[in-house]
């Protein structure tokens, strides 16, 4: 991808200085050091909570934990069998056989106090994550002060007796294990057997936070192996009162308050491990000594630094007080960062895509629960001129995104918009608009838009569909907050809302907590399709590329058809780093530039 302003000549840059001398390129080079700005603070060390489920916590965990599989810069699904395997048994590849899948942990890999990894750390990542021991028709959401999206893992009050709850994240595969998972007899596997096929069944089970240290935690125990075993009893005995308390530390123990974490906590199984965390959210890591995985580490210290604003960053780059920024890529943070010395700069498309989404229900003026309203309303949103005006300031090739479910660029993304809808609102219409309101009895309805009011971006968004909409007879007004992601899933606060979706993973069934009708709180819209979830439920069972192909174009179509909201562009990545270091690369998917961590090398000064 081409940036404006000869971003790409800038980018030869490139770091000139040789490595820091070390006696082997799998160790780390003494005293060296990175520091790299975060716009958050770090909140969480457990992402799989839903508060902790941030960017910048995701990063973290991913750079001071293993991963069965992970993402490469190219979007491809990597195993690490230096960790661990990850083995369909007992079937064929048919999606009509059974499911049975093995996670086995390799031999000798430990946390970062020297406990080993086993079965316990396996069981409880099932146990939070399923949620198949959780209590039947209990949310603890509605406990924690504040919604999921602001809140810090406090509860405003303790659970009723009896009740058993982990805030996992019960939308990423193993939902459909609701069994009590098979254990190996070497201690170190567990055999997990889905209800339903489930093809995405590789990436379905990380093991996140140490079974014996939330078992320490809830049972008051100081022997690692008797708080692993205490953690397999209560899963395998469904023991309630037990189970209650290991949920209580699970959900709440990890979490950041008061700028304080308990350093006890803050084990781990791959190439770093948290030695701090300040009062303002920023995160010192160092090389895990005890980690003998693939993934070993060059650097000895990298330090993530939260710096709010683009601005800020590029100056502490200047400066040279950080290392690598990835402000969000704009025409003014590129136009600041081409002339700096002795930077490099790499640009690329993102995962992550800008659109608009319509409430269908709960909105602010329901004027969206009309099918006629939301149909008029796309038809007027200028989206040729919000690529030109706002994503073309940065990106010389910028054009419109087309579809909610192909990345842009590839064969499926130029079949599906062929016929999937989207030509209906390549250009505004002002007079099928107009005929549509007419036609819904509505000439003049009023639509509130949320979004970020500290993004430029949105903002410019935000001016030009206005404008355009009036044109048509609609009534556009701000509903822009600073707390704007509080106010998503609530009630009479908007009608349509601009944001960005970041696909987390390739997985086929990424958007489905998004798109289906089931429940999940990513469902912002309260969109409700008995086709599209139809359409999902059949995807997660389809194991060929083209019967996959063919159902996220019929999904969609379907969402074309409902007028749930427009695409409207890739959003652009930047990152920039010094010559003080090298080996960064930058992936679409979280956890960024992250990803290849263990590849960084500091360079001579």
């Amino acid at each position: 991808m081409r940036l404006r302003r000869t971003i790409a000549i800038a980018a030869v840059l490139a770091a000139a200085a040789g490595l820091a001398a070390c006696t082997s390129s799998t160790k780390v080079v003494k005293h060296s050091s990175a520091v790299v700005a975060i716009a958050q603070p770090f909140t969480s060390y457990n992402d799989n909570t839903s508060y902790g489920s941030t960017t910048v916590n995701q990063e973290i965990a991913y750079a001071t934990n293993s991963q069965f599989v992970y993402y490469d810069r190219d979007s491809r699904l990597i195993e690490d069998t230096s960790f661990g395997t990850v083995k369909r048994i007992g079937a064929s590849d048919s999606a009509d056989d059974p499911l049975a899948v093995r996670y086995t942990v390799t031999r000798g890999v430990t946390w970062s106090d020297g406990v080993r990894v086993s079965r316990a750390d396996l069981l409880l990542a099932w146990a939070a994550n399923s949620g198949a021991l959780n209590t039947p028709g209990f949310d603890g959401r509605t406990y924690l002060n504040g919604t999921a999206l602001t809140a810090t893992g406090a509860y405003r009050k303790a659970f009723p007796p009896g009740v058993v709850w982990f805030d996992g994240r019960t939308s990423a595969g193993l939902q459909h294990v609701t069994k009590l998972p098979t254990m190996g007899a070497n201690g170190r596997s567990i055999t997990l057997n889905y209800d339903d096929f489930y093809v995405d069944w590789k990436s379905a089970l990380e093991i996140g936070v140490a079974a014996h240290i939330v078992g320490e935690r809830a049972f008051g125990l100081t022997s690692a192996s008797k708080a692993d075993a205490a953690v397999v009893d209560a899963i395998t005995t469904d023991d309630h009162v037990a189970l209650a308390k290991l949920a209580k530390v699970w959900n709440s123990a990890f979490a950041v308050r008061g700028g304080k974490l308990d350093p006890a906590l803050l084990v781990s199984d791959g190439p770093y491990t948290i030695s701090s965390v300040d009062a303002g959210g920023s995160v010192t890591m160092t090389a895990n000594p005890r980690y003998t995985g693939s993934h070993r580490p060059h650097i000895a210290t990298i330090t993530a630094r939260v710096i709010p604003s683009a601005k800020q960053q590029i100056s502490a780059l200047a400066a040279g007080s950080v290392d690598i920024i990835t402000p969000q890529a704009t025409a003014a943070t590129s136009s600041l960062i081409i002339n700096l010395p002795k930077i490099t700069i790499s640009s690329g498309l993102d995962a992550a895509f800008e659109h608009i989404d319509l409430r269908f229900s709960g909105g602010r003026s329901k004027a969206f629960e009309d099918p006629l309203v939301r149909q008029a309303f796309l038809k007027v949103v200028p989206r040729r001129q919000i690529v030109s005006k706002v994503a073309g300031s940065v990106q010389e090739e910028a054009t419109a995104r087309s579809s909610f479910m192909f990345f842009p660029g590839t064969t499926d993304y130029t079949a599906a918009i062929a016929d999937n809808g989207s030509s209906l609102y390549a250009n505004v219409d002002l007079l099928g608009a107009k005929a549509l309101l007419a036609k819904a009895r509505q000439p003049h309805p009023a639509v509130c838009i949320l979004y970020d009011s500290a993004n430029a971006t949105r903002a410019a968004e935000f001016t030009l569909i206005r404008q355009s909409a009036a044109q048509a007879g609609f009534r556009v007004s701000n509903c822009s907050s600073a707390d704007w992601s509080a106010k998503l899933s609530k009630d009479g606060t908007w009608d349509a809302a601009l944001m960005s979706w970041r696909s987390t993973t390739s997985a086929i069934t990424d958007s489905t907590p998004r798109l289906h009708s089931g429940g999940s709180i990513e469902n912002y819209s309260h969109y409700s399709s008995p086709v599209t979830d139809k359409l999902l439920d059949t995807l997660a069972t389809t194991t060929s590329d083209s019967g996959q192909a063919q159902l996220l174009t019929a999904i969609d179509t379907q969402l074309f058809a409902d007028g749930y909201g427009l695409p409207l562009f890739q959003q652009p990545s930047l990152t920039a780093f010094r010559t003080t270091v090298t080996g960064i690369r930058r992936s679409p998917f979280p956890p960024g530039v992250f990803w290849n961590v263990w590849e960084w090398r500091a360079a001579q000064q």
